[in-house]
Parts: C-alpha cells; structure tokens; sequence
C-alpha cells in the first residue's frame, strides 16, 4: 500500500490536487485521504478513514451499487454520488474509482472525488439568466406584455391552428386617445406610467387565454383565439368601458383616458385569414375609422 505513494510524482499529485484522493480496500475501509479530501468532508485525514465510505457516502444513493458494481465488473467506474459532510450536509460530487494491486498482490481502489456542487450552482445561474435574457427578449420592458416580435409569432402560430382545426382567430388594435396631448401637458414619465396603467386595465377586461402584446408606441394589439365577430366587438365594448372608468392617478393629478378600437376576424379558408399582416392590417384600418370618432369600436 505505501508502494501507492513512494513515487514522488504521484505523492506530489496526491498531496497538491484540488480534488479528493482517498484509497480504499474493496471491504469500504479508508486508508488514506489527501488534504483536498480533508477540506472537503471538513474532517481531518484519520476522521475521514474512521468513518469509512459508508461514513461520507449517502447510502440511500441508489447510485452507490450501480457503481460498485460496475467498479468490480470491469476494474473502474464513474459517476456521480451523494456525499455527506462532517456536519451532515450533502452535496453532490463525480466520482471515478479504479481498482489497482499492489506489489504484494493486494487489491486496492484509488477514489478520485470532484465537489460539483459550485458546477451545480453555476448551471442554475447560467439558467436563470438565459431565461431573464428570454423573458426580457420577449417582454417589452415597460409593461411587461409580450413585444411586438413575439406577439406577431404567436398571433402566426394561432392562425396556422385556427386553420387547421377551422376556427375563427379575432384581432384588437387599440391606442389611447390624445395620448400626445398627455405628454405634452404631464411629461413623458407621466406618459409611459399611463401606458403602463392602460396595458393593465386592458388585461384586466379579456379572459386568461387571449393574448396582449403591445405593438408601438401607445399601440397595443390582442389576439381573441377561437373567436367569431361577433364575440370580439362584446370584448372590445368591454375593453373600451373598463379604459373609460379609469381614474389614472399621478403626482396629484388625475388623468382619464379614453381608447379607440379596431376589430378585424380570421375566417379559415377565405381571404380574410390570408395572412397575418393582412389580419393585422385590416384591424389597422379599422382604428384609422375609430380614431376619427374617438372612444369607439370599429369593425372591418
């Protein structure tokens, strides 16, 4: 066994390496463990060959007979383990165990033991902010509904169902009335807190699975699924009420808004559901018309 660490290279290897070293008897008796594995297990080297590997393996890993057995099968394994701590915490960590005998012909297995566990909490850094980069590609960032982009792709991905199950897709295109006149007279703060007020009273007046995105500006647009004309311009009336009743707070000023609507419907296998500009086009059109009025619904 003390052959294992004559050579100076190896004793080097062992006493230097930033992960746990530790040789083992087949029986799970710990007979030597480097400092790195001290460090690790937070015990001192004859605490971690007291407690053996049943001591600083979790044995309701069923992991462990995976890789003993594979370890006896073809002399070396590798994988990952629940480890415990001197305090009882447990972290994750790769393992690899190769069996080796000695110059008197005894059997021994050098472990080799790497902490995953700042791996780990990388991966899951690195996740959250790969989805924060997503929410915030897709999200405009000053109402949080969905951007332009992503509202257009899932108004496309509807329309393809709407044909292929032949149901009616209906579209809203809206802005705020005399939105100018608000910036003008309470500053663009006070415009982009209005916006922010009228994308949640907006929400507000549609049901869980229709979608708002906001389009541009003070342009915000909602695509009704498995809707019919008729259902659309009820929703819009509601949508154009619940905007009119809001009393918009600011800096002890109270601002009230109104709302122009267009309404357009994709009807499956006819010319009005051709296209997802053309849909959004013609609810274009029809805002044209309600803007001229103000505070109104028009369909086309």
């Amino acid at each position: 066994m003390r052959q294992w660490l004559s050579n100076d290279y190896y004793r080097f290897i062992f006493e230097h390496s930033y992960d746990a070293i530790l040789l083992t008897s087949p029986d799970g008796g710990i007979h030597r463990a480097n400092p790195a594995t001290c460090r690790m297990f937070q015990m001192t080297e004859d605490e971690v060959c007291e407690a053996g590997r049943a001591g600083i393996v979790d044995q309701t890993d069923p992991r462990l007979l995976q890789l003993l057995k594979g370890r006896e099968e073809t002399g070396s394994t590798q994988g990952e383990l629940t480890f415990i701590r001197k305090d009882g915490t447990k972290f994750t960590g790769s393992v690899t165990a190769t069996i080796f005998k000695d110059a008197e012909g005894n059997q021994w297995s050098a472990m080799i033991i790497r902490d995953m566990s700042e791996l780990q909490k990388a991966m899951v850094d690195l996740r959250r902010a790969n989805d924060k980069a997503m929410r915030l590609a897709s999200y405009d960032h000053l109402t949080h509904i969905f951007n332009r982009r992503v509202f257009v792709e899932r108004l496309r991905q509807e329309i393809e169902r709407s044909r292929r199950e032949n149901t009616h897709t209906s579209v809203l295109l809206l802005d705020i009335d005399y939105f100018k006149s608000i910036n003008d007279k309470y500053g663009h703060l006070a415009g982009d807190f209005v916006l922010k007020k009228f994308a949640a009273g907006i929400k507000k007046s549609l049901r869980p699975y229709d979608v708002l995105g906001r389009f541009g500006g003070d342009e915000f647009i909602v695509f009704l699924p498995v809707t019919g004309l008729e259902e659309a311009t009820i929703i819009a009336e509601r949508v154009r009420s619940q905007v009119a009743e809001m009393e918009i707070k600011y800096k002890g000023s109270l601002i009230g808004i109104t709302t122009s609507i267009g309404v357009s419907e994709c009807i499956p296998k006819t010319e009005k559901c051709s296209s997802v500009d053309a849909l959004i086009a013609r609810a274009d059109k029809a805002l044209y018309l309600a803007k001229k009025k103000k505070d109104c619904v028009v369909i086309v």
